[in-house]
Protein backbone atom coordinates (compact mmCIF):
# COMPACT_ATOMS: atom_id res chain seq x y z
CA UNK A 1 0.00 0.00 0.00
CA UNK A 2 1.16 3.46 -0.93
CA UNK A 3 2.07 6.21 1.78
CA UNK A 4 -0.72 8.10 0.31
CA UNK A 5 -3.35 5.39 0.61
CA UNK A 6 -1.99 4.40 4.42
CA UNK A 7 -3.02 8.07 5.09
CA UNK A 8 -6.89 7.90 3.24
CA UNK A 9 -7.26 4.76 5.00
CA UNK A 10 -5.95 6.12 8.28
CA UNK A 11 -8.24 8.75 8.34
CA UNK A 12 -11.88 7.14 6.83
CA UNK A 13 -10.82 4.26 10.28
CA UNK A 14 -10.84 7.69 12.58
CA UNK A 15 -13.39 9.19 10.93
CA UNK A 16 -15.55 6.28 11.40
CA UNK A 17 -14.45 5.81 15.02
CA UNK A 18 -14.81 9.71 15.95
CA UNK A 19 -18.32 9.40 14.44
CA UNK A 20 -17.33 11.18 11.80
CA UNK A 21 -19.63 15.01 10.92
CA UNK A 22 -23.14 14.76 13.28
CA UNK A 23 -25.53 12.89 10.87
CA UNK A 24 -27.83 15.31 10.10
CA UNK A 25 -31.76 14.15 10.23
CA UNK A 26 -32.57 17.78 8.53
CA UNK A 27 -36.34 17.31 7.26
CA UNK A 28 -37.29 16.63 3.61
CA UNK A 29 -37.26 17.42 0.80
CA UNK A 30 -32.97 18.42 0.74
CA UNK A 31 -32.55 21.96 -1.71
CA UNK A 32 -29.00 23.55 -2.27
CA UNK A 33 -28.46 26.68 -3.30
CA UNK A 34 -25.16 26.53 -5.65
CA UNK A 35 -24.76 30.44 -5.30
CA UNK A 36 -22.88 32.17 -8.07
CA UNK A 37 -21.90 36.22 -6.81
CA UNK A 38 -19.35 38.90 -8.48
CA UNK A 39 -16.50 39.69 -6.26
CA UNK A 40 -18.41 42.54 -4.91
CA UNK A 41 -20.61 40.22 -3.52
CA UNK A 42 -23.23 41.04 -6.39
CA UNK A 43 -26.33 40.55 -6.62
CA UNK A 44 -26.32 39.45 -2.69
CA UNK A 45 -24.62 43.01 -1.88
CA UNK A 46 -26.05 46.03 -3.46
CA UNK A 47 -24.13 48.27 -5.51
CA UNK A 48 -24.18 51.31 -2.41
CA UNK A 49 -22.45 47.94 -0.85
CA UNK A 50 -25.73 47.26 1.59
CA UNK A 51 -27.19 43.59 2.00
CA UNK A 52 -30.65 43.02 -0.48
CA UNK A 53 -32.08 41.60 2.50
CA UNK A 54 -35.40 40.33 0.26
CA UNK A 55 -32.99 37.87 -1.37
CA UNK A 56 -31.06 36.99 1.38
CA UNK A 57 -34.15 35.99 3.03
CA UNK A 58 -35.63 34.22 -0.16
CA UNK A 59 -32.17 32.47 0.00
CA UNK A 60 -32.31 31.26 3.76
CA UNK A 61 -35.56 30.20 3.90
CA UNK A 62 -35.98 27.91 0.70
CA UNK A 63 -32.66 26.08 1.00
CA UNK A 64 -31.12 23.72 3.66
CA UNK A 65 -27.38 24.46 2.31
CA UNK A 66 -25.80 27.44 0.31
CA UNK A 67 -22.48 27.92 -0.95
CA UNK A 68 -20.99 31.68 -0.76
CA UNK A 69 -18.09 33.06 -2.58
CA UNK A 70 -14.83 32.95 -0.13
CA UNK A 71 -14.63 36.67 -1.47
CA UNK A 72 -15.75 38.87 -0.02
CA UNK A 73 -18.08 37.06 2.52
CA UNK A 74 -15.32 34.93 4.82
CA UNK A 75 -12.08 35.51 6.35
CA UNK A 76 -12.77 39.12 7.43
CA UNK A 77 -15.71 40.08 5.21
CA UNK A 78 -16.48 42.83 4.54
CA UNK A 79 -20.46 41.92 4.26
CA UNK A 80 -22.29 40.06 7.50
CA UNK A 81 -24.04 37.98 5.27
CA UNK A 82 -23.94 34.52 7.30
CA UNK A 83 -25.23 36.11 10.20
CA UNK A 84 -28.14 37.49 8.51
CA UNK A 85 -29.00 34.11 6.60
CA UNK A 86 -28.60 32.33 10.21
CA UNK A 87 -31.05 34.83 11.55
CA UNK A 88 -33.76 34.00 9.07
CA UNK A 89 -33.17 29.74 9.35
CA UNK A 90 -31.28 28.53 11.99
CA UNK A 91 -30.91 25.23 10.75
CA UNK A 92 -28.94 26.50 7.62
CA UNK A 93 -25.77 24.96 6.23
CA UNK A 94 -23.19 27.56 4.93
CA UNK A 95 -20.18 26.42 3.14
CA UNK A 96 -17.32 28.66 1.83
CA UNK A 97 -17.03 28.06 -2.03
CA UNK A 98 -14.06 28.30 -4.23
CA UNK A 99 -11.86 26.58 -6.98
CA UNK A 100 -9.43 24.92 -5.05
CA UNK A 101 -6.07 26.99 -5.95
CA UNK A 102 -7.38 28.99 -8.66
CA UNK A 103 -9.55 31.47 -7.42
CA UNK A 104 -6.87 33.73 -4.94
CA UNK A 105 -5.90 35.81 -8.29
CA UNK A 106 -9.44 37.54 -7.99
CA UNK A 107 -9.60 38.01 -4.65
CA UNK A 108 -8.19 41.72 -5.08
CA UNK A 109 -7.12 42.49 -1.90
CA UNK A 110 -4.24 41.68 0.87
CA UNK A 111 -4.89 38.72 2.70
CA UNK A 112 -4.74 36.60 -0.24
CA UNK A 113 -1.31 38.77 -1.89
CA UNK A 114 1.28 35.99 -0.17
CA UNK A 115 -0.96 32.99 -1.35
CA UNK A 116 -1.40 34.49 -5.20
CA UNK A 117 2.57 35.32 -4.92
CA UNK A 118 3.18 31.50 -4.48
CA UNK A 119 0.50 30.32 -7.01
CA UNK A 120 1.47 33.00 -9.78
CA UNK A 121 4.96 31.32 -9.32
CA UNK A 122 4.08 27.46 -9.84
CA UNK A 123 1.07 27.51 -12.60
CA UNK A 124 0.98 24.68 -15.26
CA UNK A 125 2.23 25.06 -18.74
CA UNK A 126 1.36 23.25 -21.76
CA UNK A 127 3.33 21.12 -24.34
CA UNK A 128 2.30 24.14 -26.55
CA UNK A 129 4.47 27.13 -23.85
CA UNK A 130 1.59 28.64 -23.29
CA UNK A 131 -0.22 28.92 -19.63
CA UNK A 132 -2.19 25.59 -19.19
CA UNK A 133 -5.48 25.44 -19.76
CA UNK A 134 -5.47 28.99 -21.01
CA UNK A 135 -3.98 32.48 -19.39
CA UNK A 136 -7.27 33.94 -18.39
CA UNK A 137 -7.70 31.06 -15.68
CA UNK A 138 -4.57 28.93 -15.20
CA UNK A 139 -4.18 25.76 -13.24
CA UNK A 140 -1.81 26.00 -10.29
CA UNK A 141 0.43 23.14 -9.71
CA UNK A 142 -0.82 21.08 -7.29
CA UNK A 143 1.54 18.60 -7.24
CA UNK A 144 4.34 21.07 -5.64
CA UNK A 145 4.06 20.15 -2.07
CA UNK A 146 4.99 23.34 -0.33
CA UNK A 147 2.70 25.51 -2.84
CA UNK A 148 -0.29 23.10 -1.09
CA UNK A 149 1.19 23.88 2.14
CA UNK A 150 0.66 27.12 1.53
CA UNK A 151 -2.73 27.07 0.08
CA UNK A 152 -3.56 24.78 3.29
CA UNK A 153 -2.74 28.27 5.22
CA UNK A 154 -4.49 30.32 3.38
CA UNK A 155 -7.73 27.89 3.97
CA UNK A 156 -7.21 27.65 7.53
CA UNK A 157 -6.06 31.14 8.58
CA UNK A 158 -8.01 33.61 5.84
CA UNK A 159 -11.58 31.02 5.06
CA UNK A 160 -12.33 28.35 7.72
CA UNK A 161 -12.18 30.69 10.96
CA UNK A 162 -15.16 32.73 9.70
CA UNK A 163 -17.59 32.76 12.19
CA UNK A 164 -21.03 31.02 11.69
CA UNK A 165 -19.70 29.07 8.57
CA UNK A 166 -20.68 25.54 8.70
CA UNK A 167 -17.29 24.20 6.19
CA UNK A 168 -16.24 24.51 2.68
CA UNK A 169 -17.02 23.46 -0.67
CA UNK A 170 -13.71 22.75 -3.22
CA UNK A 171 -14.47 23.38 -7.07
CA UNK A 172 -11.98 21.21 -9.20
CA UNK A 173 -10.64 19.35 -6.32
CA UNK A 174 -8.89 17.28 -8.77
CA UNK A 175 -6.84 14.50 -7.57
CA UNK A 176 -5.47 13.50 -11.10
CA UNK A 177 -5.20 15.81 -14.35
CA UNK A 178 -3.45 13.39 -16.50
CA UNK A 179 -6.31 13.60 -18.44
CA UNK A 180 -6.58 17.17 -19.10
CA UNK A 181 -6.61 19.08 -22.56
CA UNK A 182 -6.37 22.44 -23.34
CA UNK A 183 -9.11 24.08 -25.69
CA UNK A 184 -5.30 23.80 -28.61
CA UNK A 185 -5.44 20.04 -27.67
CA UNK A 186 -2.04 20.73 -25.79
CA UNK A 187 -1.53 18.69 -22.58
CA UNK A 188 0.30 19.52 -19.39
CA UNK A 189 3.92 20.02 -19.58
CA UNK A 190 5.24 17.73 -16.44
CA UNK A 191 8.84 18.01 -17.36
CA UNK A 192 8.59 21.73 -16.89
CA UNK A 193 6.40 21.18 -13.51
CA UNK A 194 9.59 18.74 -12.29
CA UNK A 195 8.42 15.35 -13.37
CA UNK A 196 9.58 12.70 -15.06
CA UNK A 197 6.29 11.32 -15.71
CA UNK A 198 2.79 12.37 -15.95
CA UNK A 199 1.93 9.49 -13.44
CA UNK A 200 4.78 10.71 -11.54
CA UNK A 201 2.94 14.22 -11.19
CA UNK A 202 -0.35 12.17 -10.27
CA UNK A 203 0.78 10.72 -7.72
CA UNK A 204 2.34 13.85 -5.94
CA UNK A 205 -0.55 15.40 -6.33
CA UNK A 206 -2.80 13.06 -4.96
CA UNK A 207 -0.16 12.52 -1.97
CA UNK A 208 -0.80 16.62 -1.57
CA UNK A 209 -4.01 16.91 -1.30
CA UNK A 210 -4.46 13.81 0.74
CA UNK A 211 -2.23 15.62 3.07
CA UNK A 212 -4.54 19.04 2.67
CA UNK A 213 -7.43 17.42 3.38
CA UNK A 214 -6.50 16.10 6.73
CA UNK A 215 -4.59 19.23 7.95
CA UNK A 216 -7.88 20.88 7.71
CA UNK A 217 -10.10 18.08 9.01
CA UNK A 218 -7.59 17.82 11.72
CA UNK A 219 -7.61 21.76 12.58
CA UNK A 220 -11.91 21.70 12.05
CA UNK A 221 -13.21 18.08 12.96
CA UNK A 222 -16.69 19.26 12.99
CA UNK A 223 -16.78 21.46 9.36
CA UNK A 224 -18.30 19.79 5.97
CA UNK A 225 -16.11 19.07 3.30
CA UNK A 226 -17.83 18.87 0.00
CA UNK A 227 -15.83 18.21 -2.65
CA UNK A 228 -16.64 18.13 -6.88
CA UNK A 229 -13.65 16.78 -8.80
CA UNK A 230 -11.82 13.67 -10.47
CA UNK A 231 -11.12 11.43 -7.51
CA UNK A 232 -12.09 7.88 -6.81
CA UNK A 233 -15.18 7.48 -4.87
CA UNK A 234 -13.35 5.50 -2.07
CA UNK A 235 -10.82 8.40 -1.47
CA UNK A 236 -13.97 10.57 -1.82
CA UNK A 237 -15.90 9.16 1.42
CA UNK A 238 -12.75 8.94 3.34
CA UNK A 239 -11.58 13.10 2.75
CA UNK A 240 -15.59 14.69 1.88
CA UNK A 241 -18.59 14.62 3.43
CA UNK A 242 -20.20 15.08 0.04
CA UNK A 243 -19.44 14.74 -3.57
CA UNK A 244 -20.87 16.94 -5.55
CA UNK A 245 -22.83 15.37 -8.31
CA UNK A 246 -22.92 17.16 -11.87
CA UNK A 247 -24.72 17.38 -15.11
CA UNK A 248 -27.39 14.68 -13.17
CA UNK A 249 -28.51 12.32 -14.18
CA UNK A 250 -25.43 11.48 -16.67
CA UNK A 251 -22.86 12.42 -13.95
CA UNK A 252 -21.79 9.12 -13.75
CA UNK A 253 -23.11 6.68 -17.15
CA UNK A 254 -26.77 7.65 -17.31
CA UNK A 255 -29.34 8.01 -14.54
CA UNK A 256 -29.07 3.79 -13.02
CA UNK A 257 -25.22 4.27 -12.26
CA UNK A 258 -25.79 7.74 -11.42
CA UNK A 259 -27.92 7.13 -8.39
CA UNK A 260 -25.90 4.10 -7.30
CA UNK A 261 -22.71 5.85 -6.67
CA UNK A 262 -25.03 9.13 -4.92
CA UNK A 263 -26.68 6.37 -2.99
CA UNK A 264 -23.76 5.24 -1.73
CA UNK A 265 -21.66 8.95 -1.39
CA UNK A 266 -21.51 11.13 1.31
CA UNK A 267 -24.81 12.63 3.70
CA UNK A 268 -23.85 15.97 2.14
CA UNK A 269 -23.59 15.16 -1.26
CA UNK A 270 -24.92 17.44 -4.12
CA UNK A 271 -27.09 16.54 -6.85
CA UNK A 272 -26.88 19.58 -9.38
CA UNK A 273 -29.48 20.07 -12.30
CA UNK A 274 -28.78 22.47 -15.18
CA UNK A 275 -31.32 24.46 -16.82
CA UNK A 276 -33.79 27.41 -16.69
CA UNK A 277 -31.64 29.28 -19.46
CA UNK A 278 -35.23 29.50 -21.27
CA UNK A 279 -37.00 30.58 -18.22
CA UNK A 280 -37.24 29.86 -14.53
CA UNK A 281 -40.71 28.51 -14.51
CA UNK A 282 -41.10 26.81 -17.84
CA UNK A 283 -42.46 23.65 -18.07
CA UNK A 284 -39.26 21.95 -18.81
CA UNK A 285 -37.62 23.65 -15.69
CA UNK A 286 -39.91 23.06 -13.43
CA UNK A 287 -39.43 19.26 -14.39
CA UNK A 288 -36.05 19.20 -14.03
CA UNK A 289 -35.98 20.89 -10.57
CA UNK A 290 -38.65 18.74 -9.60
CA UNK A 291 -36.73 15.41 -10.79
CA UNK A 292 -33.50 16.27 -9.61
CA UNK A 293 -35.00 17.30 -5.97
CA UNK A 294 -36.81 13.93 -5.94
CA UNK A 295 -33.60 12.20 -6.63
CA UNK A 296 -31.64 13.92 -3.68
CA UNK A 297 -34.97 12.67 -1.58
CA UNK A 298 -34.12 8.98 -2.71
CA UNK A 299 -31.00 9.26 -0.36
CA UNK A 300 -29.41 11.59 2.21
CA UNK A 301 -28.12 14.49 0.06
CA UNK A 302 -29.11 17.69 -1.80
CA UNK A 303 -30.23 18.77 -4.75
CA UNK A 304 -29.57 22.21 -6.42
CA UNK A 305 -31.23 23.34 -10.03
CA UNK A 306 -30.28 26.69 -11.75
CA UNK A 307 -28.46 27.78 -15.21
CA UNK A 308 -25.22 26.93 -13.62
CA UNK A 309 -23.27 28.82 -10.68
CA UNK A 310 -20.97 30.89 -12.59
CA UNK A 311 -23.80 32.44 -14.92
CA UNK A 312 -24.78 35.10 -12.34
CA UNK A 313 -28.29 36.47 -14.47
CA UNK A 314 -30.36 39.60 -14.22
CA UNK A 315 -32.64 38.45 -12.03
CA UNK A 316 -30.39 36.25 -10.75
CA UNK A 317 -31.45 32.62 -10.05
CA UNK A 318 -30.58 32.83 -6.37
CA UNK A 319 -33.97 33.90 -6.16
CA UNK A 320 -35.78 31.28 -7.70
CA UNK A 321 -38.27 29.30 -5.98
CA UNK A 322 -40.27 26.14 -6.65
CA UNK A 323 -43.73 24.33 -5.67
CA UNK A 324 -42.12 21.44 -4.21
CA UNK A 325 -39.64 22.63 -1.51
CA UNK A 326 -42.19 23.84 0.60
CA UNK A 327 -45.52 22.51 1.01
CA UNK A 328 -48.58 24.05 3.50
CA UNK A 329 -49.88 20.68 5.31
CA UNK A 330 -52.35 18.22 4.06
CA UNK A 331 -55.33 19.48 4.55
CA UNK A 332 -54.11 23.10 2.13
CA UNK A 333 -51.73 21.01 0.03
CA UNK A 334 -50.71 24.38 -1.21
CA UNK A 335 -46.96 25.50 -2.36
CA UNK A 336 -45.62 27.99 0.09
CA UNK A 337 -43.44 30.06 -1.83
CA UNK A 338 -42.17 31.80 1.18
CA UNK A 339 -40.39 28.92 2.49
CA UNK A 340 -41.86 28.95 5.84
CA UNK A 341 -43.15 25.07 5.12
CA UNK A 342 -39.93 23.87 4.12
CA UNK A 343 -38.91 20.27 5.36
CA UNK A 344 -42.36 19.50 4.87
CA UNK A 345 -42.09 15.70 3.99
CA UNK A 346 -40.71 15.16 7.30
CA UNK A 347 -37.65 13.02 8.64
CA UNK A 348 -36.22 9.59 6.78
CA UNK A 349 -39.12 6.92 7.47
CA UNK A 350 -37.20 3.90 5.63
CA UNK A 351 -34.55 3.38 2.12
CA UNK A 352 -36.23 4.07 -0.91
CA UNK A 353 -37.97 1.02 -2.99
CA UNK A 354 -38.35 0.55 -6.44
CA UNK A 355 -42.12 -0.93 -7.23
CA UNK A 356 -43.22 -3.59 -9.97
CA UNK A 357 -43.70 -0.71 -12.11
CA UNK A 358 -39.81 0.47 -12.04
CA UNK A 359 -40.42 3.40 -10.30
CA UNK A 360 -38.29 5.03 -7.22
CA UNK A 361 -40.54 5.62 -4.03
CA UNK A 362 -39.75 6.81 -0.95
CA UNK A 363 -42.07 7.76 1.86
CA UNK A 364 -42.09 10.12 4.66
CA UNK A 365 -44.18 10.75 7.79
CA UNK A 366 -46.06 13.24 5.67
CA UNK A 367 -45.81 11.96 2.44
CA UNK A 368 -44.16 10.30 -0.52
CA UNK A 369 -42.03 10.62 -3.73
CA UNK A 370 -41.97 8.76 -6.63
CA UNK A 371 -39.65 9.18 -9.29
CA UNK A 372 -39.47 7.69 -12.59
CA UNK A 373 -35.75 8.02 -13.78
CA UNK A 374 -36.93 5.91 -17.28
CA UNK A 375 -37.97 7.23 -20.57
CA UNK A 376 -41.51 6.31 -20.84
CA UNK A 377 -44.30 7.43 -18.18
CA UNK A 378 -44.75 4.51 -15.54
CA UNK A 379 -48.28 4.11 -13.04
CA UNK A 380 -47.93 3.12 -9.52
CA UNK A 381 -50.50 1.68 -7.29
CA UNK A 382 -49.32 2.77 -3.78
CA UNK A 383 -52.41 0.53 -2.49
CA UNK A 384 -55.98 1.16 -0.70
CA UNK A 385 -53.78 1.29 3.29
CA UNK A 386 -53.21 5.05 2.88
CA UNK A 387 -54.89 8.58 1.81
CA UNK A 388 -52.58 10.56 -0.98
CA UNK A 389 -52.83 13.49 -2.38
CA UNK A 390 -51.76 15.49 -5.03
CA UNK A 391 -50.11 19.03 -3.89
CA UNK A 392 -51.15 22.49 -5.66
CA UNK A 393 -48.16 23.94 -7.29
CA UNK A 394 -47.93 27.84 -8.19
CA UNK A 395 -44.97 27.49 -10.58
CA UNK A 396 -46.54 24.46 -12.20
CA UNK A 397 -50.32 23.95 -11.73
CA UNK A 398 -50.59 21.63 -14.84
CA UNK A 399 -48.00 18.76 -13.28
CA UNK A 400 -48.93 19.93 -9.46
CA UNK A 401 -52.95 20.23 -9.49
CA UNK A 402 -53.79 18.13 -6.49
CA UNK A 403 -56.69 16.58 -6.81
CA UNK A 404 -59.18 13.99 -4.84
CA UNK A 405 -57.19 11.47 -3.21
CA UNK A 406 -55.88 8.35 -5.08
CA UNK A 407 -53.90 5.14 -5.26
CA UNK A 408 -52.68 5.51 -8.36
CA UNK A 409 -50.50 7.76 -10.32
CA UNK A 410 -49.22 8.12 -13.46
CA UNK A 411 -45.39 9.41 -13.27
CA UNK A 412 -43.88 11.04 -16.56
CA UNK A 413 -40.75 9.91 -18.15
CA UNK A 414 -37.92 11.30 -16.31
CA UNK A 415 -40.37 13.11 -13.77
CA UNK A 416 -41.70 12.79 -10.32
CA UNK A 417 -44.52 12.94 -8.08
CA UNK A 418 -44.75 14.85 -4.34
CA UNK A 419 -47.59 13.29 -2.61
CA UNK A 420 -49.17 14.79 0.56
CA UNK A 421 -50.28 11.71 2.71
CA UNK A 422 -52.96 12.02 5.00
CA UNK A 423 -52.87 11.60 9.22
CA UNK A 424 -54.33 8.27 10.47
CA UNK A 425 -57.45 9.14 12.44
CA UNK A 426 -56.36 8.40 16.04
CA UNK A 427 -58.61 7.51 19.07
CA UNK A 428 -59.05 9.54 21.73
CA UNK A 429 -56.52 8.08 23.75
CA UNK A 430 -53.87 8.95 20.92
CA UNK A 431 -54.67 12.20 20.97
CA UNK A 432 -54.78 13.63 24.62
CA UNK A 433 -50.81 11.61 24.48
Amino acid sequence: MKPWQCAVFTMALCWVLLGGCSAHAAPYPHSALYAATKGTGWPVVNPDGTLDSALVRTMAQTHDIITLNVVPFTGTPRVHIIELLKSYNPKLKVLAYDLLGQRFPYGGNNEWAAEWALVSSKLLYGTDGKLFPDSSSPWPNLADKVLVMQLGDAWLYNVLWTPGLDGAFFDFADFYVGWAHSATGATIDYHRAGFTTMAAMDSARVANLTAFFARLRASYPQMLFVGNGTTPDSTKRALWDGDMFESWPSARGGFGPSMTAYLAAGPFSIIKVEGGWSGAYTADACRMQRFGLACACMGDGYACFGPDRDLVGTPTYLAWTYDERSVAGWYARRTDLSGMHSGWLGEKAGPAYTDSSGVLIRKFPHGAVLLNGSSSPRWVDLGATDIWYGIYGVRDPYSNRGGDSQRRFLVPAYDAVFLVEKPHAQSPQQRRL
